[in-house]
């Protein structure tokens, strides 16, 4: 079964040991900025986990789109060969690629190749910023990419985070039929922690048991 912690009303999937002080004082040299109180909070709790299950409304210019960014970086990897998915290995990856400000830092992604991003600089004032990678050619996607504010804080990014309740109605649909037990099984532990009344919605009552 899978191990959950919360936070400020979001429940967080299986995250690694909370950080030591110095890899919090690494991770703030590297970026040459101090992280705000609530992100430290936040990583004593989540560092490394996975958000599965929540979704963000974005604002993009071309159209509006949600995302799930269900893979959280931490102080360190979870795959020690490649480094993928720590802090370190992720800012030298999106310097390389975006030539972004150093005191701006990624802590999350989606399957899309989209990231979201803590503007540490002056000018960000700790701002949530995402990157929403287009997709040519799909009628429900916008086709350019773009950078997007989507918080003016960490805290309000985490308040606009809301259980994405249409694409677990499917999951569920595909457990059931599949046979799945392993995935209902999955999907009814986040419900009953992030959705108590998940039984009496309209969405999953051929479910409910």
């Amino acid at each position: 079964m899978a191990e959950y912690k919360e936070y400020c009303g979001i429940w967080f999937t299986n995250p690694l040991d909370r950080p030591t002080e110095q890899e919090i004082a690494a991770l703030e040299a590297n970026l040459q900025a101090k992280l705000p109180a609530s992100f430290r909070a936040y990583l004593d709790v989540a560092n490394g986990a996975t958000l599965f299950g929540y979704a963000l409304d974005i604002a993009h210019p071309e159209k509006p789109v949600s995302r799930a960014f269900s893979t959280l970086y931490g102080t360190r990897p979870r795959n020690a060969a490649n480094g993928m998915g720590s802090f370190e290995k992720e800012l030298e990856l999106s310097r390389e690629a975006a030539q972004l400000p150093r005191q701006v830092l990624p802590f999350a992604r989606d399957d899309s190749g989209c990231e979201a991003y803590l503007d540490l600089t002056p000018e960000g004032n700790g701002r949530v910023v995402v990157f929403v990678m287009g997709i040519p050619g799909h009628d429900d996607q916008p086709e350019d990419n773009a950078w997007v504010t989507v918080a003016l804080s960490f805290e309000d990014f985490l308040k606009q985070l809301y259980v994405d309740v249409e694409d677990l109605a499917v999951r569920m649909e595909q457990a059931v039929r599949e046979k799945d037990l392993a995935e209902q099984t999955r999907l009814t532990d986040f419900l009953d922690r992030a959705l108590p009344d998940w039984k009496n919605r309209e969405e999953f009552t051929a479910f409910a048991k």
